[in-house]
């Protein structure tokens, strides 16, 4: 066998049987039935009365272990039949005996859901072993599967309750003068001779003051399985605090031991009814908010309407103007209604405004200027977007330090809390035409020549002023002769001294 795995644990029944129920299946349905590939499992019990391990998982009416081999319909689902009233073909991925929705399962065969039984002795301690592996090879999965809270030992005496309201979601919790608690108790096996089960009371709750119609006594008649008994939990008003109620059904337990079936209850006051109306500030007009209507006292649910009709304890609101909501809550438990009303204050603004930098003409490009905008009304706080001839955003503050090299226009867009939006705009004109260099360009010359570099400026604003960094040089042309191939720059400035424009050219010897 290969990939076994094993499941393995210890438990105590309360009966002389214990019994769960479960489905096989596998991949190696049905192309490998008859096969070396006969994957199995098995539940093995062991403990008192049982001689080793044996094994639970066995088909029934027979002594033969749940296998592939053994429950199948041949190897195409037609037969020959092996025990095959207990096969499911699942060819199709959703035939699976037991609700899989909304998923499939993949292995194409199943059994029906069956029963792993086996005899016990009451009170004392066994071992189950759940064991599954492939045989023959390692692939084409197999796999048990176990219904869920299956594993029972049954009990003769049943003890259960149920709340009329669950006015505190606990289940068990009653509310004073208008909560009730049905115990059902019911008894199996042998029922042909009446029974009457003693009741034991205890905890801080007082019969006739906190609670009624408890009894000292449940009673059966022969062949009777069920009866059951109601309690009401009074109205006390000198109840200041939870009080608990203890119910011990004085029976013994299948085996014989005094392990009483218990029902605990708890009883709380119950105040008066009060409600407020919980809700977040309002910044904008048509903001969505939600409204909660808090509710405390009486039995804990409440019924709810609003004024604007709905019926759930909270409700989303967009005015656009102050306005006053109201909702009125009636306790399911008491019966007591109450209604409030909160005042829900929406702010008025002025209409955002800006205003911003005037434009400014420059006579030299880099010249250096802040660009401001004010901001006038609206709802703070505000995100500010200033962007260079629409392109990219080039700040997001009130002011912005920009030095243009050509007459550019620049956008700002101011946006409040509440989604107002407005723009505006500043030009920085810019009167002087670029500054345009041009250099002797690249020249191939002998050893030992000469050559004359020009530089040739255009644009610009007044005088030009001229740099060659190799000799300090200050006019527009120089004489150089080189001894080997050399690079020569040239750096021009005007009258803006704003600016310079740097050229190079490359004389090869």
């Amino acid at each position: 066998t290969y990939n076994a795995a094993i499941l393995e644990f210890d438990f105590v029944p309360q009966s002389d049987t214990v019994r769960f129920e479960y489905v096989f299946g596998s991949e190696e349905y049905p192309e490998w039935v008859g096969d070396q590939f006969n994957d199995v499992f098995a539940f093995f019990i062991s403990g008192p009365g049982i001689a080793g391990n044996q094994n639970m998982a066995i088909i029934p009416g027979t002594t033969q272990p749940v296998t592939i081999n053994n429950v199948n319909n041949g190897t195409n689902n037609n037969g020959p039949c092996m025990n095959c009233q207990f096969y499911v073909n699942n060819g199709t991925g959703n035939n699976a005996p037991f609700n899989t929705n909304p998923f499939f399962v993949q292995y194409d065969g199943f059994t029906t859901p069956l029963q792993a039984v086996s005899p016990v002795q009451c009170g004392e301690t066994y071992r189950l072993i759940i064991a599954i592996a492939d045989v023959g090879d390692a692939i084409f999965d197999s796999g048990i599967f176990l219904s869920a809270n299956s594993l029972s030992s049954e009990q003769p005496v049943n003890v259960t309750y149920q709340l009329s309201s669950d006015p505190y979601g606990d289940g068990k919790t009653l509310a004073q003068g208008c909560t009730s608690a049905t115990v059902t108790v019911s008894r199996s096996g042998d029922v042909s001779q009446p029974l009457g089960i003693p009741l034991i009371i205890s905890g801080s709750a007082v019969q006739g003051l906190d609670h009624s119609n408890l009894p000292t006594q449940v009673n059966f008649n022969a062949g009777q399985t069920t009866t059951s008994f109601t309690i009401d939990a009074l109205v006390n008003p000198n109840l200041q605090g939870t009080v608990n109620l203890l119910i011990e059904f004085a029976i013994q337990d299948p085996c014989g031991n005094d392990n009483f079936q218990s029902v605990e209850l708890f009883f709380n006051p119950t105040a008066p009814v009060e409600l407020t109306i919980d809700f977040s500030e309002v910044v904008c007009p048509g903001q969505e908010i939600e409204l909660f209507a808090n509710a405390t006292g009486g039995g804990g649910d409440y019924t709810y309407l609003w004024n604007t009709g709905e019926t759930s304890s909270s409700i989303f609101v967009s005015p656009n103007a102050t306005e006053e909501f109201s909702v009125t809550i009636v306790d399911d438990c008491l019966n007591q209604e109450v209604t409030a009303s909160a005042l829900v204050e929406v702010p008025i603004y002025e209409d955002l405004e800006i205003q911003v930098t005037a434009d400014i003409v420059e006579q030299c490009p880099f010249v250096g200027n802040d660009l401001e905008v004010f901001i006038f009304g609206g709802a703070a706080p505000f995100t500010i977007e200033w962007l260079e001839n629409s392109n990219a955003v080039i700040s997001q503050s009130e002011i912005v330090s920009v030095a243009p090299s050509a007459t550019t226009n620049y956008q700002v867009t101011v946006t409040d809390v509440c989604g107002a939006e407005v723009s505006g705009a500043v030009t920085i004109t810019i009167l002087s035409p670029p500054l345009i260099v041009d250099l002797t360009p690249d020249t191939e010359i002998c050893p030992g020549e000469s050559i004359e570099l020009v530089a040739s400026p255009s644009g610009g604003f007044g005088d030009y002023y001229y740099l060659w960094p190799h000799s300090g040089e200050t006019t527009s042309s120089v004489i150089v002769t080189p001894e080997q191939s050399t690079s020569y720059t040239v750096v021009v400035r005007d009258d803006c001294n704003t600016f310079e424009v740097t050229e190079s050219t490359t004389i090869t010897i």
